[in-house]
C-alpha cells in the first residue's frame, strides 16, 4: 500500500496472496518492527531492488502495479512514488498494507445471484457493468443486476506479513528501488532528500507513525502522549504510537501557504491543570494569528472551552510579497511560567522594526492572556502590543528554553543566512535593516550565536540528561531543506556537530521525558493548500545504550557469599549484583539459577521441582556437562551431580568463582564484571565432550513475544524458527522479548566449525547450545570462553560490535581493560 492523492494509503506491492513461496534461500520470519528499523537506516541496493520488484517468482509486483509503461492496474501507478513519499512511508506501506486504504482500492466481496462469492477490487465500467480486478492480475466484467450484495472490506488485497519473508537486505533493496521512482531534477527545496537515515554512533531511529496532513509542530506531554499540529486545522493526538482518529480540536483556519495550525503546548502543570494552548491563523473575519487555550478532557478539548488569549494583526493590511508566508507560530512556556509566542513578518520586512504590530516579534503573555508588568516595551506601546518582548526577527520559526538555567534560543529562518539567536528581553535582532548572518553584537542589534547559509532552519530543543549525559544542555536543531539535525554547544557555539541526516523536511523536534528525541517530518512542501496530504511522519531517536542511567548506578560488582535464591527453592547461592544484571550462582550444582535484568525479570526461571521439566528444572546456564561421566555445571536438580565452588577474587571490578566437578575431572571459572559475565571451561578429561547451553525465558516469561537473532541472521526470528549449523565469527546469539528494549547476548569467544543449535522446548523455554548438534556434545578442547550480557535498545550492528568488544576484552587482559568495560 502506498499513499495516494487524498492522503491515505492503499494496497500495493501485491505478492501472490495464495502462494507461500515468497522465495527465500531459507525459511525465515522477521518481525515487521525489526524490518522497519533495518530498512530505515540501511542504504540498500536499488538495482537489486529493481530486479526483486520485477521478479515473477518472488514479489510479482508488476502484476498489480504500473511503473512507466509496464505493469498492471489493480494497485496504484508507482512511477513517481519515491518523489511523493519518504522512506518511513514506503517502509510502513509494505509492512502494514491495511492501515489506510484509499477509496477506489478497497477489496470487495461480491455475492452473486447464483451463490458465487467473488473477491477483488471493483471498478465502475458503465451504468450496467462493473469490472472486477483480482489479485492474480485478471479482470472480468460483471453485470450489476447479477450482483446480489457488495461487501467492502477494511483489509487490503495485500495480506499482512508477506514482506516479512524477505531478508533484511532484500527489503532494504526494495525500498531503495522505490525511492528512485521520482521526477528528474531537484524539485522543490527538500524534495531531493532520500536514502537511509544516518544517525550518530550510539543512537537508533525508528518510525512512530505516518499519514499526517501538512504537519507543522508537535509537543510531547509528560505522560508520553504527543500532540501534532496539522496545518489544515486539526490538533491530533498520538497515544501509544497510534494516531487517534478523533482530533483533539478542529479549528476554522486559513491554511494557505504557511498559515494554519502552527503551534501547540500545554500548561507547565499539565495534566493537573488541563490546558492546551494553540497558535493558529484564523480565517474570519480576516486572516490573523490567534492564541487560544482549550481545556482537555482526556484526548479531546471540551466543547466551548476555548479562551482566546491573543488576537494578531489583520494580515490583509500588513503587506508582504507573500503575505501568507513567514508566519512563525511556535509557543512555549518560559521558566517563570510566562507564555512566549514567535510571529513572523509575513514577508513584509519593515514591520519587524515597528512596535505597533506583532510582525517579526517574540511575544510574552501570562497564562490567562494578561500582559506581564515587566515586559520591556510597556511605555512605548499600548494595548495588546505591550506583549512584545523582542523584535527585529524575520521568521522566528521556533525556540526552546534550557531547563538548567532558562537559556532561550530562537531559530530565525534566514534571508541570506539561517540564525540561532539568544532570546533576550528587549533586544532588536535587526531585520530587515541588518541582514541575517555574521553580524556583530552591538548596542543597537543582537547578532546570532550561530549562522549558516540560507536553507530553512526549523525545530530546536535542548537535550536532557536522559538522552545523553555528555550532551546534556546542548541544543539540537533541524533544517527543513537539508534534512539534517545538528548539535550545538551554546557555551561554545563554534562547536557544532552532525547528529542525523537523510530526513525529508523535518519541521519540528522535541525531547520527551523518556529521553527520546521526537522529530516531525512534514515531507510536503507548503504551497497554498496544494501539498500532498498524508505524507507527514513522526520518528524517534533514542540512545542505544542508556547513557544517563548507567552513570547513576553503582559501577562496581557486589558479592553476597551467603545468599539463597528464593525463586529457585531457596537453594544456597552466591548473589552477584552488577550494573548490568543480578546473578544467582547455585553453589552445589555450580550453575546459574537466576539471571535478573535491571527491571527484575529473570531470564532463566530455574526451579528444582521434580518433573517440572522445561517449566523449571531443565533451565539454567551453562548446563555444560551432560552424560559425560556425570552431569555438571547446572543448578542443582535431581539429575545434577554435585560440584564445589569457591571465591577466587572479590574486588569492585571483578568477582571470580572457581567450579570443580565432584569427580575432579572438570573445572570452570565464572568471572563477573560490571557489564558482563564470562564463563570459561578450564579443564576436561580426554575423550569427553561438552556444550554450553542457555535454557531460559527471554524477558522473564516464555511467550509469543520472544525472538532471537544471531551472527548469521540480520533480523530477529520468532521462536518457532529453529537454528541449525555453525554460527559465523564472531559466534553469538541474542534473545529478546518484543515488549522490552533489551536483549540477552551470548558470545563464544573462540571461532570453531562445530554446529550451534537453537529450538524452543514445549513452548516453555529456549534451548540454545554452542557446540550442539541434535543431542550430541561437540566441544572437545579447553580453554573455551563464553560471555553473557544484557544490551539495551539493540540492533544487529550493535550486537556484533559488543560481541567483538567482549572477545577483545578477554584477549587483551582483564586488568588492563576493566575500566573501559564499565563504559
Amino acid at each position: 500500500m502506498f499513499r495516494c492523492a487524498g492522503s491515505v494509503r492503499f494496497c500495493c506491492f501485491v505478492l501472490s496472496m495464495f502462494s507461500a513461496s515468497f522465495a527465500l534461500a531459507e525459511e525465515t520470519t522477521a518481525m515487521p518492527e525489526q524490518l522497519a528499523k533495518f530498512a530505515l537506516t540501511q542504504a540498500g541496493d536499488s538495482e537489486k531492488g529493481r530486479q526483486l520488484f520485477r521478479s515473477e517468482e518472488v514479489t510479482k509486483c508488476l502484476i498489480c502495479h504500473r511503473v512507466g509503461s509496464e505493469g498492471g492496474a489493480i494497485g496504484p501507478d508507482l512511477t513517481m512514488i519515491g518523489g511523493k513519499f519518504d522512506r518511513p512511508h514506503l517502509i510502513e506501506s509494505l509492512l502494514e498494507p491495511s492501515r489506510q486504504i484509499v477509496e477506489g482500492y478497497r477489496t470487495s466481496s461480491l455475492v452473486m445471484n447464483d451463490g458465487r462469492i467473488l473477491n477483488g477490487i471493483v471498478k465502475p465500467k458503465s451504468e450496467t457493468e462493473v469490472t472486477l480486478l483480482t489479485v492474480e492480475g485478471k479482470s472480468r466484467d460483471l453485470l450489476r443486476e447479477d450482483i446480489e450484495e457488495q461487501k467492502v472490506s477494511d483489509v487490503s488485497l495485500m495480506p499482512e506479513g508477506l514482506a516479512q519473508h524477505l531478508s533484511g537486505d532484500q527489503f532494504a533493496d526494495l525500498i531503495a528501488y522505490l525511492e528512485t521512482l521520482r521526477p528528474e531534477g531537484r524539485g522543490k527545496p527538500g524534495a531531493s532528500i532520500h536514502g537511509p537515515v544516518r544517525v550518530a554512533d550510539g543512537y537508533e531511529v525508528e518510525t512512530i507513525l505516518t499519514g499526517l496532513d501538512g504537519a507543522t509542530a508537535l509537543e510531547v506531554l509528560p505522560d508520553g502522549r504527543i500532540l501534532v499540529c496539522e496545518q489544515t486545522g486539526k490538533v491530533r493526538v498520538v497515544e501509544n504510537g497510534k494516531l487517534l482518529p478523533e482530533p483533539f480540536v478542529t479549528l476554522p483556519v486559513d491554511s494557505s501557504w504557511e498559515r494554519g495550525v502552527i503551534g501547540v503546548t500545554v500548561d507547565p502543570e499539565f495534566p493537573e491543570v488541563p490546558y492546551v494552548y494553540v497558535c493558529w491563523v484564523a480565517a474570519d473575519p480576516y486572516p490573523h494569528h490567534r492564541v487560544s487555550r482549550f481545556e482537555a478532557d482526556g484526548n479531546v478539548a471540551i466543547a466551548s472551552s476555548e479562551k482566546v488569549l491573543l488576537v494578531g494583526d489583520n494580515q490583509q493590511k500588513m503587506g508582504g510579497k507573500v503575505p501568507n508566508g513567514h508566519q512563525g507560530g511556535a509557543l512555549h512556556f518560559g521558566p517563570e511560567g510566562h507564555l512566549f509566542i514567535g510571529i513572523g513578518e509575513q514577508t513584509a520586512g519593515e514591520p519587524a522594526q515597528h512596535l505597533d504590530t506583532f510582525l517579526g516579534k517574540t511575544l510574552r503573555i501570562d497564562k490567562d492572556g494578561g500582559i506581564p508588568d515587566d515586559n520591556p516595551f510597556l511605555n512605548q506601546t499600548s494595548g495588546k502590543y505591550q506583549a512584545i518582548w523582542a523584535y527585529g526577527a524575520r521568521n522566528p520559526f521556533t525556540f526552546a528554553f534550557r531547563e538548567s538555567d532558562g537559556l532561550m534560543l530562537i531559530n530565525d529562518v534566514g534571508g541570506k543566512f539561517e540564525e540561532v539567536n539568544r532570546g533576550t528581553k528587549g533586544v532588536n535582532y535587526g531585520w530587515p535593516t541588518v541582514d541575517h548572518g555574521p553580524q556583530p553584537n552591538d548596542s543597537q542589534y543582537s547578532g546570532p550565536i550561530y549562522w549558516y547559509p540560507q536553507a530553512s532552519i526549523s525545530g530546536g530543543d535542548f537535550a536532557p540528561k536522559e538522552f545523553s549525559s555528555k550532551w546534556e544542555g546542548d541544543y539540537f536543531f533541524a533544517d527543513f531543506v537539508h534534512g539534517w539535525i545538528k548539535r550545538l554547544d551554546p557555551d561554545h557555539p563554534d562547536q557544532v556537530s552532525d547528529f542525523a541526516a537523510g530526513l525529508r523536511r523535518p519541521v519540528d523536534l522535541r525531547f520527551g521525558d523518556d529521553g527520546s528525541l521526537y522529530v516531525l517530518l512534514r515531507n510536503a512542501w507548503v504551497i497554498d493548500n496544494k501539498f500532498a496530504g498524508g505524507t507527514g511522519s513522526l520518528v524517534r531517536f533514542r540512545p542505544t545504550a542508556s547513557d544517563a542511567s548507567q552513570t547513576s548506578r553503582s559501577s562496581g560488582v557486589e558479592l553476597d557469599e551467603d545468599s539463597t535464591d528464593s525463586s529457585a527453592g531457596d537453594l544456597p547461592a552466591f548473589k552477584i549484583d552488577t550494573p548490568n544484571a543480578t546473578y544467582f550462582l547455585e553453589k552445589s550444582g555450580a550453575g546459574l539459577s537466576s539471571l535478573i535484568d535491571q527491571d527484575g525479570n529473570d531470564w532463566l526461571g530455574f526451579h528444582p521441582a521434580a518433573k517440572s521439566g522445561a517449566a523449571g528444572e531443565y533451565r539454567g546456564f551453562p548446563n555444560a556437562v551432560y552424560k559425560e561421566g556425570g552431569n555438571f555445571f547446572h543448578a542443582m536438580n535431581q539429575a545434577t551431580d554435585p560440584s564445589s565452588t569457591r571465591v577466587m577474587e572479590h574486588s569492585e571490578r571483578r568477582v571470580a568463582v572457581e567450579a570443580v566437578s565432584g569427580n575432579g575431572e572438570w573445572a570452570a571459572l565464572y568471572e563477573f564484571f560490571p557489564n558482563h559475565l564470562t564463563w570459561t571451561m578450564t579443564k576436561m578429561p580426554p575423550d569427553r565432550h561438552f556444550w554450553v547451553l542457555y535454557e531460559g525465558t527471554p524477558g522473564g516469561e516464555f511467550n509469543a513475544d520472544d525472538w532471537w537473532v544471531s551472527s548469521d541472521q540480520s533480523l530477529p526470528q520468532v521462536m518457532s524458527v529453529n537454528h541449525e549449523g555453525d554460527l559465523p565469527s564472531p559466534e553469538w546469539m541474542a534473545f529478546g522479548d518484543h515488549q522490552q528494549d533489551r536483549v540477552l547476548l551470548i558470545v563464544h569467544h573462540e571461532d570453531d566449525e562445530h554446529a550451534d543449535r537453537f529450538y524452543q522446548m514445549q513452548n516453555q523455554m529456549t534451548v540454545f547450545g554452542f557446540g550442539r548438534q541434535g543431542i550430541n556434545r561437540l566441544m572437545e578442547s579447553v580453554p573455551q570462553t563464553f560471555s553473557l550480557t544484557f544490551v539495551d535498545q539493540p540492533n544487529t550492528q550493535k550486537l556484533s560490535a559488543r560481541a567483538l568488544e567482549l572477545i577483545e576484552f578477554h584477549k587483551s587482559g582483564r586488568e588492563k581493560t576493566a575500566q573501559s568495560d564499565s563504559k
